[in-house]
């Protein structure tokens, strides 16, 4: 008897700190430090105090930004059941947190980098995942993130689970 498939599989997923990620924050950060010193401290283009005071102030702001997107990649459980997207923390006593929804904003194949939309709009939480050792898992994750469900307008179903987060 074949089974016909509806929707994407169920999955669990851990998502934390890496050390990729860390290479990659470093990536990012490492040239504008580069550049900015090299501009500041280039003999034949001196910068104005505007010009120096904006380079500083994009550079902390870069700093702080990349610095944050790290400090918030705690170990957590992304879950997708069938209908609604949560993320639980482990070490935390609290329910998990029931997801709006789950954007892809950067796909690198085996990296991950997810929006999570909380039940209101202002609540969004960016999370990092990464194959690792389990590609079977990893397949089913990409699956649903990229599964495009159906509209079901004003399933009262889905509104109480929203709700109750």
């Amino acid at each position: 008897m074949h089974h016909r498939v509806v929707g994407p599989p169920v999955v669990s997923y851990a998502v934390h700190q890496t050390a990729r990620l860390r290479l990659v924050l470093l990536a990012l950060w490492l040239p504008g430090v580069v550049l900015a010193v090299a501009a500041s401290t280039s003999g034949g283009a001196r910068l104005g105090a505007v010009r120096f005071t904006s380079l500083f102030v994009v550079l902390a702001l870069s700093t702080f930004g990349l610095g944050a997107l790290w400090r918030a990649q705690r170990e957590r459980i992304l879950r997708w059941n069938g209908r609604l997207w949560t993320l639980a923390d482990p070490a935390a006593k609290s329910s998990p947190i029931n997801l709006h929804r789950v954007e892809v904003r950067l796909d690198l194949q085996a990296f991950l980098l997810l929006r999570c939309l909380g039940p209101s709009a202002s609540t969004s939480t960016w999370v990092w995942a990464e194959r690792g050792t389990r590609s079977e898992r990893w397949h089913v994750l990409r699956c649903a993130l990229y599964h495009v469900l159906p509209a079901e307008p004003d399933d009262p179903q889905v509104e109480r689970e929203l709700g109750a987060a």
